[in-house]
């Protein structure tokens, strides 16, 4: 009888109250140049302009990343690839 394998949790992620745009970029694993193309695009978080410096807030932070999973198709259960 085949065994069950355990299913891992999904990471849970503690947001800090705001990112700096580097910091957002290093937490997230993306680049600075990314970023602003999904701003650009219309994709990116949300964002709070303070003086000249521009901030994530860490609920538009978790915001983004439940956008950008429900814009991802699942994978398919037996080749673990997109649709």
């Amino acid at each position: 009888m085949p065994t069950q394998r355990a299913v891992p949790h999904p990471r849970t992620v503690t947001d800090p109250p705001t990112y700096t745009v580097d910091a957002f970029c290093e937490a997230h694993h993306i680049s600075r140049s990314f970023l602003y193309q999904l701003w650009s695009e219309g994709r990116g978080p949300d964002k709070t302009k303070l003086g000249r410096r521009t901030f994530i807030t860490g609920g538009a932070a978790a915001r983004w990343r439940r956008k950008m999973e429900d814009a991802t198709p699942p994978l398919h259960p037996s080749t673990g690839c997109g649709e």
